[in-house]
């Protein structure tokens, strides 16, 4: 009953416009000191892992959730995100987790009934036999999920092109008509860089030119070798494209 009451609560903060957009980039810790991190980890009888990255610990399986919270000026907190990048971490539990803690305040500011609060949270299984073995593992399902990315006509339902014709053609379906007529009325195709960390990101990310397609084994054919190239040669032939000019990009095709 508490937690419903504690759920309304916040829900009735968030939806009055209490919450100002406003999120800080990293967890709050718990009432009692303890870091989130360290706080889920023993609730999921797991080990906190903040330094996988370090060389001698890539043997290890990493299990990472971002999570962002809202917390109210009790301490009582509400799951309001969270991207799983592990099956072994439980939904539910998490979610338990939050609801059922106290959570430190003094960040919240005053003006503010409710805060959120996000940033990544990275586990690993406490055996180290065991983290070796789920790592390892790991390994092959990627190695098996890129072999099935590279020649699928989608990835995520949104469909992949095979050459730059076809970038083109699905370019023109994805932006927005005045979107192209910029793009097409730019002073150059030098300027697409404009679009590098913006659209370009969307790029690399959903046409798998960071985790692998047919479109990014078509352009490493042609001699790209870094998502950045790939894209950022995509959008300057789009530009040529758009404004009638087929020469270059069609003798990029004929590589």
């Amino acid at each position: 009953m508490k937690t419903q009451i504690k759920i309304i609560a916040l829900f009735c903060f968030f939806v009055v416009g209490q919450v100002f957009g406003q999120t800080t980039p990293w967890l709050p810790n718990l009432s009692n000191g303890q870091s989130f991190e360290n706080g889920l980890a023993i609730y999921l009888d797991m080990m906190a892992f903040p330094d996988y990255l370090k060389k001698s610990n890539r043997k290890y399986e990493v299990h990472s959730v971002f999570i962002k919270i809202l917390v109210d000026k009790k301490g009582n907190a509400i799951l309001d995100k969270a991207e799983y990048q592990s099956k072994s971490i439980s939904e539910e539990k998490v979610k338990i987790f939050i609801e059922t803690q106290s959570f430190d305040t003094s960040k919240i500011p005053n003006d503010a009934e409710v805060w959120g609060f996000s940033g990544w949270v990275r586990l690993r299984n406490k055996n180290k036999k065991e983290a070796k073995k789920e790592r390892q593992a790991g390994i092959l399902e990627e190695q098996e999920a890129y072999k099935k990315r590279i020649v699928a006509d989608s990835i995520n339902g949104l469909y992949i092109p095979q050459n730059l014709e076809e970038c083109f053609i699905e370019l023109n379906k994805i932006l927005k008509p005045e979107d192209i007529e910029t793009i097409k009325n730019l002073k150059d195709r030098n300027e697409t860089i404009l679009y590098h960390h913006g659209f370009g990101t969307w790029l690399r990310n959903n046409w798998g030119l960071w985790g692998g397609s047919r479109l990014q084994q078509y352009l490493i054919g042609k001699g790209l070798r870094h998502p950045d190239d790939m894209s950022a040669t995509i959008l300057r032939f789009y530009y040529d494209w758009l404004n009638g000019e087929n020469d270059e990009w069609r003798k990029f095709e004929k590589k």
